[in-house]
């Protein structure tokens, strides 16, 4: 599975099972948005909230160490130099259009 697969999986699964971010964020006692930002495919998750989020979601046991990984090529190419500009794509990545 890659990355864009389980994020499609999380969303399908999330709604066919009638689940909230809250109760996702509550399975691993963690805030909502940080649990979003980490099913969305931001950062990675920790291998025990991983599984017990891939089990709650019933996805594949494989999505688990997917989820547990660092994302990698999220930046855009170059990365600005400048702090702001680089604040405003990160902004974009986190909210802007998927």
């Amino acid at each position: 599975m890659t990355r864009d697969e389980i994020t499609q999986s999380v969303m399908t699964a999330k709604l066919a099972r009638g689940l909230s971010w809250q109760e996702l964020a509550d399975a691993i006692s963690k805030p909502a948005e940080w649990v979003v930002a980490a099913l969305l495919g931001q950062h990675p998750l920790d291998p025990v909230d991983a599984a017990t989020l891939v089990t709650k979601l019933g996805l594949p046991e494989r999505a688990a160490p997917i989820l547990a990984a660092p994302p990698r090529g999220t930046l855009p190419t170059p990365v600005p130099a400048d702090t702001t500009a680089d604040r405003v794509y990160e902004v974009l990545r986190l909210y802007g259009p998927r």
